[in-house]
């Protein structure tokens, strides 16, 4: 993978081009980071050689419009994915207004990937049949983005996520039904500056951490603490 450069006043990001030409071969490299460049895709074979090496890949705060899944499909050691400071959606019929969560992009690196992070990208839809291959996923992260939660959905299938990050979203309300679906082994829950107008009824989850941080809560009543009596903070 040979990586040229366009050139740049001091101080301005460089294009990173990556071509296909398996140079990682051989190199055993276990963490690569090509954060804060001007990445729009990655070649299928961008990473060709560090399939039983790679564990943690940073590729945040570039260009990509999309999960690079043919790069990443065949990574068998990774665990930690940072897409964070992209542009990623999912054109639904080719209809740009209809941003959704990319269906069918992480199918290959599913009893692997661990730690997810998606924030601040342009996701507005959470489609949780997307996700759901991610059965070792423990820390998924879509703070930041235009989400916002469907008045009905369906079971959040991640039997090993931990910590859930949905602050700095407009949310208003956290419906019910998702309380009652999210995994029986999740711990944290951010709801930061999500513009909620209640404590949420969470009676039916393990949550010890919850942030409810600036939102617009006005009053916390006795029931609404009440079920709140495994958080810890």
């Amino acid at each position: 993978m040979r990586g040229t450069t366009r050139g740049g006043r001091a101080g301005q990001k460089k294009q990173i081009a990556l071509s296909e030409d398996n140079s990682l071969n051989g190199t055993g490299l276990w963490k690569l980071q090509i954060n804060n460049n001007l990445l729009t895709d990655l070649p299928p074979n961008a990473l060709a050689g560090l399939e039983k090496t790679l564990s943690i890949l940073d590729l945040s705060t570039n260009n990509l419009v999309r999960i690079p899944k043919e790069a990443i499909q065949n990574l068998e050691k990774l665990s930690n994915l940072n897409l964070a400071g992209n542009k990623i959606s999912f054109l639904h019929n080719d209809d740009f207004r209809n941003l959704e969560f990319p269906e069918d992009s992480l199918l290959q690196i599913k009893d692997t990937l661990q730690f997810l992070d998606l924030t601040g990208n342009q996701i507005e839809s959470l489609n949780f049949s997307s996700i759901e291959y991610l059965q070792n996923l423990h820390y998924l992260s879509l703070s930041q983005n235009r989400m916002f939660l469907p008045a009905s959905g369906e079971e959040l299938q991640l039997p090993k996520l931990i910590s859930l990050d949905l602050s700095y979203n407009i949310l208003k309300e956290f419906p019910t039904w998702m309380a009652h679906h999210l995994p029986l082994s999740l711990e944290e829950l951010n709801l930061a500056n999500t513009s909620l107008e209640a404590i949420p009824t969470l009676s039916a989850c393990n949550i010890l951490v919850l942030n409810l941080s600036s939102n617009s809560i006005q009053t916390v009543e006795q029931e609404g603490l009440e079920q709140l009596k495994k958080v810890k903070h």
